[in-house]
Parts: C-alpha cells; structure tokens; sequence
C-alpha cells in the first residue's frame, strides 16, 4: 500500500492532516517577527490633476507668426 493510497481510501484522515497542516502554518506566520525591515511611516501622495496648457498648445498647435 502506498502512502498515497492511505488517503485515499480514508478522506476524513487526509481532511484532518490539511487542518493539521493549515492550523500550523498560520501559527507560524503569527509568530513570525520582521526585524530586517526598518519601521516606516504612513506614505502619503498628492496627486496634480491640473492640465499644463503651455504643453498641449506646444504639443497640438502649430505656432503661426503673423
């Protein structure tokens, strides 16, 4: 009998063992602590939506000199 067919022919067995697994493994990153990382601060961004008239008259207008 192979080890596989261990959980197949007994699903509650491999449902208990994928329980086992999940509960241990999020144990485990509870318990993890980052040190490497420095603490950082809330980042904040601004966001200019005004429109640079200058660039799309350069941009889509022709200069003509009169």
């Amino acid at each position: 009998m192979k080890f596989t067919d261990l959980f197949i022919k007994r699903p509650v067995l491999a449902i208990c063992v994928n329980l086992v697994i999940l509960i241990a493994g999020l144990q485990s990153i509870r318990s993890l602590s980052v040190r490497q990382y420095p603490r950082s601060d809330i980042a904040v961004v601004q966001v200019s939506t005004a429109p640079m008239l200058t660039w799309f008259e350069d941009l889509l207008l022709p200069r003509w000199s009169v």
